[in-house]
């Protein structure tokens, strides 16, 4: 490590411990590039979507916690991948453990539906516009509860397939409800 690095390294950890913003836009303009290959690398290619979320929160667990950072233990770059290494893995598993839910309660909020019978009803009544598949994996999805996962490895397509068929799926029935946007 250069002498240079390691001044700038020792500036950064400075301006943060102090609670000053210039640590934290240095430390981006520093190490941004880092940061974002380490989340990649960790990112399955189907949740690329969530890497400025995932970036932010590093970023803010840096600024929370850089009175960890120990520079006889690591180099501030280690130390900086190891967080959006956990922070990444920390997503992973809260995805993993929590499933989408747009259950029939949701499509009764969502339009505003008193009756669960009758929301079942439209929500069956809606799927008719969508092809085969799509119907099958909205059904086993939303109303089954079913992950991407279980989904594709019965239907012998990627979990990213899944999510693509879901987001045409949202589409398609937003405009046969004539709504501009419709939100699992």
């Amino acid at each position: 490590m250069s002498e240079t690095s390691s001044t700038v390294d020792q500036q950064i950890i400075d301006l943060l411990n102090q609670r000053d913003f210039v640590g934290l836009e240095l430390l981006i303009k520093t190490y941004k590039q880092a940061i974002h290959q380490e989340i990649l690398q960790h990112l399955p290619s189907f949740l690329h979507s969530q890497l400025p979320d995932l970036e932010n929160e590093v970023y803010f667990k840096i600024w929370e916690k850089s009175q960890l950072y120990d520079p006889q233990k690591s180099l501030l770059k280690t130390w900086l991948t190891a967080v959006a290494k956990h922070t990444t893995l920390d997503f992973l598993r809260q995805e993993k453990n929590h499933k989408k839910e747009i259950s029939l309660e949701k499509w009764q909020e969502d339009f505003a539906i008193q009756d669960p019978a009758l929301a079942q009803e439209f929500f069956m009544a809606h799927l008719q516009s969508l092809k085969s598949l799509d119907q099958t994996i909205f059904l086993r999805y939303y109303f089954y509860e079913e992950t991407a996962e279980e989904i594709g490895a019965d239907l012998k397509l990627s979990p990213a397939k899944i999510y693509n068929h879901l987001s045409r799926g949202r589409k398609k029935l937003a405009r046969v409800l004539g709504k501009e946007q419709f939100h699992a």
